[in-house]
């Protein structure tokens, strides 16, 4: 735990939960952490993700952070885990249930007046545009990195805003 996440935590037992569920999201070999794009899991990678037991308990501990900072109204730590949750299922494979965990991250991303929320929604919409590519919907994955884009060009990114750049030549080239 770090000095930010450890003083974070003090007085918040559901901030706890958050940090506790990514470092099991981090122990496992077929999580976002494991240093893998999305687009290069296999069937049956994401088939033995859904059966790690690090990931499972990563999962358990981020809906009870969800619970309950969302009842604590702290909704930017909700937002992140909802979006952590949705790496989680990505890399498992469970695409509809992922975009629903980006979608609602990014919904509260959105209304939220916190400096750090653009970042975190540009984030919530570069992986919809990785879950759509995935699925083959060339228009919608557009659609999400040109977001994803304008909100790290917004806020002064370039190294975001090139890696949006890079996806959106990529798939015009199809």
């Amino acid at each position: 735990m770090s000095l930010r996440e450890w003083m974070l935590s003090l007085g918040n037992p559901y901030y706890k939960l958050y940090v506790s569920a990514k470092k099991w999201h981090q122990k496992s070999p077929y999580g976002f952490y494991a240093g893998r794009e999305f687009l290069e899991l296999t069937e049956e990678e994401r088939a033995a993700g859904r059966s790690c037991p690090c990931l499972n308990e990563a999962e358990a501990l981020y809906r009870q952070s969800i619970e309950g900072e969302t009842r604590g109204q702290r909704a930017f730590n909700a937002a992140t885990a909802r979006y952590q949750l949705g790496l989680l299922m990505h890399w498992q494979g469970r695409s509809d249930e992922a975009r629903a965990e980006y979608e609602r991250a990014a919904a509260m991303f959105n209304n939220l007046p916190n400096a750090e929320a653009p970042g975190a929604l540009s984030d919530c919409h570069f992986r919809l545009g990785d879950l759509w590519e995935d699925r083959g919907e060339i228009e919608r994955a557009i659609a999400e990195f040109e977001k994803s884009r304008a909100l790290d060009q917004m806020r002064g990114d370039a190294n975001a805003a090139f890696l949006s750049e890079e996806r959106l030549r990529r798939l015009r080239r199809r």
